[in-house]
Order: C-alpha cells, then sequence, then structure tokens
C-alpha cells in the first residue's frame, strides 16, 4: 500500500502577495494608494465636494444676514490645499498623510456647518 501523494505545492503569484495585509496601517495605505491611483476621477470629484461645501457655507450667509456660516471655510482650506499636495505625493506615506488631512478638514468643516446651522434655528 502505498500512500497517497501530495499535490505539489503551489507558488505563490503576485497576486497573492499583494493580497497580503499586515496591520491595519498597511490596509489603510494600500486602500488609499489603489483607490487614488485607480480612480483619476476622484480628484475631480472630490473637488467638487469641496467647491458645493463652499457653496453651502456662502449660501447661507445670504440667508442668515451673518458672518458665522463663513467659520467652516478655513477648514475647507485646508482641506483644497490637502488635495491639492495629494496630486503631488510620491510616496504612499505622504498620500496617505494628505489623505488624512483632506478628510479631517472635511470632516471638520461638516462639523462646523453643522453646529452653525444649530445655532441659528
Amino acid at each position: 500500500m502505498s500512500s497517497p501523494s501530495r499535490p505539489a505545492p503551489r507558488r505563490r503569484t503576485e497576486r497573492a502577495d499583494a493580497e497580503d495585509v499586515r496591520g491595519l496601517g498597511d490596509l489603510v495605505t494600500r486602500l488609499a494608494v489603489t483607490t487614488y491611483l485607480r480612480r483619476p476621477t476622484v480628484h475631480v470629484v472630490l473637488l467638487a465636494v469641496l467647491g458645493v461645501f463652499a457653496a453651502v457655507c456662502l449660501a447661507a450667509v445670504a440667508t442668515r444676514l451673518s458672518a458665522w456660516p463663513l467659520l467652516p471655510l478655513a477648514p475647507l482650506a485646508v482641506a483644497g490645499y490637502g488635495l491639492l499636495r495629494l496630486r503631488s505625493a510620491d510616496t504612499d506615506r505622504q498620500l496617505l498623510g494628505w489623505v488624512a488631512v483632506l478628510f479631517c478638514g472635511m470632516a471638520f468643516s461638516l462639523w462646523l456647518i453643522s453646529v452653525v446651522g444649530r445655532m441659528f434655528e
């Protein structure tokens, strides 16, 4: 009686190496890099979103007759700067840093828009 032969071990392919994720930082970096580099329209969409947020702030100034709705424009400017620097990022680490600046600025400005909106209800 002979034992059944074992199948030959599969070689690791390049695709399998690309799917290995080691830690949360590697996962976040990989998601940011692949999303941004594979989809060049992401830059245009993010620019449009920043423009809509700024237009909402300016429209609120006209409707509420107050300067308070201009407050979220500062974090929107920081987010816009992060978006511009995102295009010139050379390494994955720089790309991740500018993505963090972009989304933190957008989140903070959204929070400020909601706070200002509740102040004048």
